[in-house]
């Protein structure tokens, strides 16, 4: 099947095809038998993505912890009187 007749068939341009043939032609024949094979774009998206679900984690906490401290600090106060 040629590149033309591949990209009319999955409606989309044959340069497009042509590139994806290019860039992923050099990847080994079992790239896509089951073992990944990351480019280290991939790699720094899944660590940034590691960080910011650790920041979030975090900053929960911090928030969890500074409502807390707030309530207690109100609690201590209510009902007191003030002179």
């Amino acid at each position: 099947m040629s590149v033309a007749q591949a990209s009319g068939d999955l409606d989309f341009h044959a340069t497009v095809l042509r590139r994806w043939i290019k860039q992923y032609g050099n990847a080994s024949g079992d790239a896509f038998a089951g073992k990944m094979q990351t480019t280290s774009a991939d790699d720094e998206g899944r660590r940034l993505r590691r960080e910011v679900a650790k920041l979030k984690a975090e900053r929960d906490i911090l928030k969890i912890d500074r409502i807390r401290t707030n309530f207690l600090r109100s609690d201590r106060t209510y009902g007191a009187r003030r002179v």
